[in-house]
């Protein structure tokens, strides 16, 4: 849950909505039903947020939208953005969805869960060191990004 959240979608072709709430994020999977000549069931990767509190809705009306969710999570001010949906539910509640994983803004690096000296390097001496590494790849890889590079001209 977000905290102290102001959720801003820009809808496709149209403006802007604001809204300012307490927001539940959820990240997971869902059942689906679809297919043209008999029903499928799957499981289809979900990235959605409402209303903390929100009724389950009977219905709802959305629209595509860029998603900017900013709020307060573990200590910290967070920002979530991407593309997705926007809108609202008979209840009167907004709810949407991102179309993929969406983008997390973070103010610092999260604390670790080791233990103190379980690591050899800090955080910070950790993300210069993966800057440095360099990878060992195949001459069969090599040749293949090769062929992307032609591919691209």
């Amino acid at each position: 849950m977000l905290t102290n959240a102001r959720v801003v979608a820009l809808l496709d072709g149209g403006g802007a909505v604001i809204e300012q709430a307490d927001v539940e994020y959820r990240e997971g999977r869902m059942a689906t039903v679809g297919g043209y000549d008999a029903a499928t069931v799957s499981l289809a990767p979900v990235w959605a947020f409402s209303a903390v509190d929100a009724p389950v809705p009977d219905a709802s009306e959305l629209n595509e939208a860029q998603v900017v969710i900013e709020g307060d999570y573990d200590g910290q001010r967070i920002e979530m953005r991407g593309a997705g949906t926007f809108g609202y539910t008979n209840t009167g509640h907004f709810e949407g969805e991102f179309h993929a994983p969406p983008m997390i803004i973070l103010e610092r690096y999260p604390e670790r869960d080791e233990e103190p000296g379980s690591s050899e390097y800090t955080t910070e001496e950790w993300i210069t060191r993966m800057g440095d590494i360099g990878v060992m790849a195949s001459e069969q890889y090599r040749r293949a990004q090769r062929g992307i590079a032609l591919a691209d001209r």
